[in-house]
């Protein structure tokens, strides 16, 4: 895994157009590879501290991910320290994930399509109401950002729905499906998230 500089610290926002930024994420993908926001690198690592890797075991997981050097001897020593643990499953999921990822930069406020990062008001074609969904790398999970302090959905962007949304910008109508079945939606509103702006 590949590391943005300084992920701890507020850091100044650089402008990628859309076109680069998306490209990038595209291009990962087709690789193989998870783009990760922080924010989600933090909740993984947090969740396996919850699951019992000891300190030291995660130090030495942020350590090699960060130097993207996870050796095939550290998985299969943390493999089996874990293989009678109840939670071997979750571990071995946020490992991977972890190991495909490379975590990526917060989008900038002047980006204006959407993009993983963006927290995207959408209607879908059989309601009147707006859905909030935050387009996310590696996590679908229920999240909540300073400003609105609702919770919001998440759509991973490999997902139908993120999929459909990537690259979408203020008044796009797409489709997406499940089981079969189109379903339509327009993209009413996109706010970029920013650096402690996801909890």
């Amino acid at each position: 895994m590949e590391m943005c500089p300084e992920m701890n610290n507020q850091t100044p926002e650089v402008f990628e157009s859309d076109e680069i930024r998306n490209g990038r994420i595209q291009n990962l993908i087709k690789n193989g590879t998870t783009p990760m926001l922080p924010f989600e690198y933090i909740r993984i690592t947090d969740r396996l501290f919850e699951l019992g890797i000891d300190q030291p075991t995660l130090d030495g997981l942020i350590n090699k991910t960060m130097a993207n050097k996870l050796s095939e001897e550290w998985d299969n020593k943390i493999s089996s320290r874990l293989i009678s643990d109840e939670t071997t499953s979750e571990v071995k999921k946020l490992i991977s994930v972890l190991n495909t990822s490379k975590i990526i930069n917060y989008p900038s406020t002047r980006n204006q399509q959407i993009t993983v990062g963006s927290l995207a008001s959408i209607k879908f074609d059989d309601s009147d109401e707006e859905s909030l969904y935050l387009i996310t790398g590696s996590m679908n999970e229920t999240y909540k950002t300073n400003a609105t302090e609702l919770e919001i959905e998440a759509a991973r962007v490999t997902s139908p729905l993120g999929e459909s949304l990537f690259r979408g910008r203020v008044g796009d109508i797409v489709k997406y499906y499940v089981n079969g079945s189109p379903i339509k939606v327009e993209i009413m509103q996109i706010e970029q998230v920013a650096e402690n702006d996801v909890y």
